[in-house]
C-alpha cells in the first residue's frame, strides 16, 4: 500500500475522487491499494500555511491525510473517506504505532484518531497557545508547547501513554 502527493493527474488516467471543494489549487494523493490498484483524490487545500502529512496504515488498508490542517481518514481499498474531516486546523501530528492511532493537536489541546475513525481528547488540562508533537518512545509523548502568558520559550511537555500521567517545564 502506497500513498503519495503528487500534482494534479492528467484526467482519465486514474479513477478519481473528490473529498472537499475541487479548485485549480487543490492537493492530489496518488493511492496504491494492496493489490497494486492505484486512484487519485483531491482534497480542498485547506488552510494556508498548515503543513501536509500522510500517515499510512498499512495492515487496515488506510491512511491518515492532513492537508492544509485539515484531518481525513481514507480507506484506500474502498476509495472512500473513514471520518470525513475529523479534525480542522491541525499543525502537528504523529503516529502512535502501538496503539494504531495518530495523535494530532491543533494547538490548544492533544486529541486522537484511532483506525476506526474515533476521536478522542487525550489532554486538555492545560491551556495551549501552540503545540509540536516531537515523538513516542518507551510509551511516552514527548513534545513541546508555547504558553506565551508564561514565557516566550517554549516548554517541554510529557505523557505516558498508558496511565496518563504527565509532567511538564512549566511546573519546574
Amino acid at each position: 500500500m502506497i500513498a503519495e502527493f503528487i500534482e494534479q493527474p492528467i484526467s482519465g488516467k486514474f479513477t478519481e475522487k473528490h473529498f472537499g471543494q475541487v479548485t485549480s489549487n487543490a492537493t492530489w494523493i496518488l493511492f496504491t491499494n494492496n493489490k497494486y490498484e492505484q486512484w487519485v483524490a483531491s482534497f480542498d487545500s485547506g488552510w494556508s500555511g498548515y503543513s501536509n502529512f500522510i500517515i499510512p496504515l498499512e495492515e487496515q488498508e488506510s491512511a491518515f491525510v492532513v492537508v492544509g490542517g485539515v484531518g481525513y481518514l481514507i480507506d484506500i481499498s474502498n476509495q472512500d473517506v473513514t471520518n470525513f474531516q475529523f479534525h480542522s486546523g491541525i499543525k502537528t501530528i504523529i503516529y502512535d504505532e502501538v496503539r494504531v492511532r495518530a495523535i494530532y493537536s491543533d494547538g490548544l489541546d492533544i486529541r486522537f484518531i484511532n483506525y476506526e475513525g474515533v476521536v478522542s481528547i487525550l489532554y486538555d488540562s492545560r491551556y495551549f497557545d501552540d503545540v509540536e508533537l516531537l515523538e513516542i518512545k518507551e510509551n511516552t509523548l514527548h513534545a513541546r508547547y508555547w504558553y506565551y502568558q508564561g514565557a516566550d520559550t517554549p516548554f517541554s511537555f510529557e505523557m505516558n501513554l498508558v496511565t496518563g500521567e504527565f509532567k511538564d517545564s512549566y511546573d519546574d
